[in-house]
This record gives structure tokens, sequence and C-alpha cells, in this order.
């Protein structure tokens, strides 16, 4: 199989970045933006100042906003949000011949469904299916540092196919076929970053966010083992890796959103501080409480996330909580 001419539909931080990657790997590259307008400022620019000022966009990198010309491409990545994927695909299908492999680039569950993405995907199309995911800040891609990330799929050898027109000397990607446990790790790290977030926002020291980093890793693997993952997956890139990035960063949307709420004591103050970016875990801790219930999985930190995005408890009264919190076995 060769996969040397690639689509990446979604023009934001990640799609941009992932074409300019993709170039690197000395493949043919068409990055696809939702409108005109979006294009014209691209082209004019030579940069995407919108998400990644400053880094410069070969002018072999075709960009576009027909969806046509998904239908030449032998493979296209989805850089589009989790929650929006449903109705991305219902949009792209019309040109997207069969055979042509997907790779999913968003972390999270819909919300909606309360579904895998790949299995979002599995609803509408038939294509073969595959997932990027791992510690991997688009503007660090972009800027062409040393990046290692996880392609995962049901099948090893669809993984590894899928992975090597993606490699060059700063990607690094590695495959697995463990599909679930891979979208597990990546939605559970954002709701475990806000709650990241508060506590450093509130001023508690590295031992309190050692701790809840630690038990928040051992919730994602929780439940991803019941759904049928390797707990494997989450001591590597998808999880542990990720929950670092994602948890301890300001470049991370999710931490950023959590660390205002906790300076600010106030959900308002931090929902306008992202500027109306995407917090993919603020839609993912509300599909992470179904899931739990589903498969009888303890998760208390991503429920106290759930509780105080959706039900307004007070933030003092929930970190009061989980910090009083008992258990005589670490489980």
């Amino acid at each position: 199989m060769s996969f040397k001419k690639i689509a990446i539909y979604g023009s934001g931080a990640f799609g941009t970045a992932m074409a300019l990657s993709c170039d690197r790997a000395g493949c043919e590259v068409t990055l696809i933006a939702r409108n005109e307008a979006t294009v014209s400022a691209i082209q004019s620019s030579d940069k995407n100042e919108k998400y990644l000022p400053g880094i410069e966009i070969p002018h072999r990198i075709q960009i576009t906003a027909d969806l046509a010309t998904l239908s030449q491409s032998e493979l296209v990545l989805l850089a589009t949000p989790a929650q929006s994927l449903f109705t991305t695909l219902d949009s792209l299908k019309p040109f997207l011949k069969s055979d042509i492999p997907l790779i999913i680039c968003a972390k999270g569950i819909d919300k909606t469904r309360h579904l895998l993405l790949s299995d979002i995907v599995k609803q509408q199309v038939s294509n073969p299916i595959g997932l990027l995911s791992g510690p991997s800040f688009a503007i660090e891609i972009a800027q062409n540092q040393p990046t290692a990330v996880m392609l995962a799929s049901e099948s090893l050898d669809l993984s590894i196919a899928l992975s090597q027109p993606l490699r060059h000397e700063t990607f690094r990607c590695y495959a697995t076929n463990d599909l679930v446990g891979t979208q597990i790790a990546g939605a559970v790290k954002n709701v475990i970053a806000i709650a990241s977030g508060i506590v450093y926002g509130r001023s508690f020291g590295n031992n309190t966010r050692a701790a809840l980093l630690s038990r928040g890793l051992a919730e994602m693997c929780r439940l991803g083992v019941a759904m049928g993952a390797k707990s494997e997956t989450f001591l590597g890139l998808a999880g542990m890796g990720d929950l670092l990035l994602t948890g301890t960063s300001e470049q991370s949307r999710n931490f950023r959103f959590g660390k205002v709420w906790g300076e600010t004591l106030s959900k308002d103050a931090a929902v306008t501080a992202m500027e109306g970016k995407v917090v993919e875990g603020v839609a993912t801790a509300e599909a992470l409480q179904e899931m739990a219930a589903q498969y009888q999985v303890r998760m208390p930190i991503c429920k106290s996330v759930h509780d105080l995005i959706y039900k307004d408890i007070p933030l003092e009264a929930v970190i009061k909580s989980l910090l009083s919190s008992q258990s005589d076995v670490e489980i």
C-alpha cells in the first residue's frame, strides 16, 4: 500500500502542523479548509496566522476548500474537533472512496452518542480507520521539534502501513492495534488535565499534582481495561506520555482552562480566557460519566470535573472532597 498523496481536512493548528509534517516526510499534501476565506488568508501570507503565527507554509502544500480533492487522495487525516466529527463525516462521505483509509486526529468521546470516535466513523463509512494520538502539541510539530506519537487501528498490519508515510527524522510514529485503549487514553487525559490545571491555579504543590496525575492515570487504565484495552497502552505515549504533556503545560487548552478556573474560582472567567477555542475535556467529562456507569468503573477525579462543569458545585467543595477521599487500597 502506498500513501504518498495525503489530504488533511481541517486547517486549525493540528491540521496545519500535520500538513507541514507530512510534507517533510516527502508526501504530496493537500490541506483542506472549511471555507474560501481561510484559504485566501493562508495563501496570501503563506502562513496560518490565526493558529500557527509565524510558521511558513511551503507553496508545494496545496491549500483548498474543494472537497472533491478528497477523491484524489490515498490517505485522509481528519483534523477536526471530536464533537464535530459526526457532522464532518456527513459532509465528506460523498467525496470519499471506500478504500481510502481515514486517520482520526481528534481526542475525545462523542458526548451526544457516548461513542468512541472510531465508532462514530464506522456508523457512517466503511473505510479503513486509524487514529493518531500521543503527546503532540501542534506548535512544536510545526516547529519541527522531535515528537513521538501512536498510530492505532484494529489491525497491527494496517497501523504499521498507515504510520510509515507519516514518519520522518523528527516525527516518530509507532504502531499499535489497541484502538480502544489509545482512544480512552486520549479522551480521559483531557479531563484529568482540567483537574490538574485547577489544583495548579489554586497554588497546591507538586505533591498534590503528582498524586492527581497518577490517580488520573489509574482511572484511565481502569476504564480502558474494562472496555477491553491493554493495560500497557496506558504506560506508553498514548497514556502516560500524553497525560504528562497535557496535564502540566499551559500550552494545553484543558490545563489552561482549569488553571484560570482555579485562580479565579469562576467558570465564566475560564471560558472567557479560552477566546472561543475548543476545550475537549469539557464535553468528554459528560460522556465519561455514562461510560463509567456502564462499565461500573470508579472515576472520582473525572466525576469531580463533571460535577464542577455541569452541576455548578462550588470549586472549593469539590477540591475538599477529592483531597479527603479515602480508600484502603490503591486501585
